[in-house]
């Protein structure tokens, strides 16, 4: 992306900015909802003054449901019984441009804030898999490549740390397969087609208009956590 060319390690931003959001809801001493959810995404973009940008995707269980604030292409799914139940929505300003945090060189804070955040509460039950990732995930795998990837992977398998751990794996690894391989129709295709940016018809490749087959390269991480009760 645009901070590549730069030269950016964009990864020190979202790291401090992340860690700052762990460390401030880790020092709240009772319920952790929206309120408190927003007040650490808040915190984190005041205080992270490093060069680079992020999306963010926040969340915590209360009583029955799990509580989200959105930034950004980043998202959240819920497998029930095999099936994906419920997803965030991408925020764009448009093609391949998402809501982000962001600090610049010269000391501005820039981008969107909490403000532009998206929120959600979702009711959960017992068995639910809950998938967050960032959108190299979502950009190369399908809605039904994850239900199957979540459904060959728990078969005869704990709900525990180390199944969670094996299935965020397997996502991730199937994603970084899809987004090297220059021929598939992936997502992202489908959202640039949607979108208008990619013309897939024979006239527009005779006329050198560029092509977006294939997966995206791109960061891939996969959080997965299992409801037990």
């Amino acid at each position: 992306g645009w901070w590549a060319k730069e030269e950016v390690d964009t990864t020190l931003y979202s790291k401090t900015f992340m860690t700052r959001v762990q460390n401030r809801l880790r020092s709240e001493n009772g319920p952790v909802g929206p309120a408190q959810l927003v007040k650490a995404l808040a915190n984190a973009q005041r205080n992270t003054k490093i060069l680079g940008s992020t999306t963010a995707t926040v969340g915590s269980v209360c009583g029955n449901n799990l509580e989200l604030v959105n930034v950004g292409d980043s998202a959240v799914v819920v497998v029930r019984a095999g099936e994906l139940v419920f997803s965030t929505q991408p925020q764009s300003r448009q093609f391949d441009t998402p809501y982000q945090f962001c600090w610049l060189d010269n000391g501005m804070m820039f981008g969107e804030s909490v403000d532009d955040a998206d929120f959600y509460t979702v009711p959960l039950e017992p068995f639910d898999v809950i998938i967050a990732a960032t959108d190299g995930l979502f950009d190369n795998l399908f809605v039904e490549d994850i239900e199957k990837i979540v459904q060959n992977n728990l078969e005869g398998k704990l709900p525990d740390g180390n199944t969670a751990k094996w299935l965020a794996k397997q996502l991730a690894l199937k994603a970084y397969s899809r987004g090297n391989d220059k021929n598939f129709v992936s997502p992202y295709t489908k959202a640039a087609i949607k979108d208008g940016v990619y013309d897939p018809s024979p006239i527009a490749r005779l006329e050198g208009k560029p092509s977006y087959v294939g997966g995206k390269q791109d960061d891939i991480t996969v959080l997965v956590t299992f409801v037990t009760q």
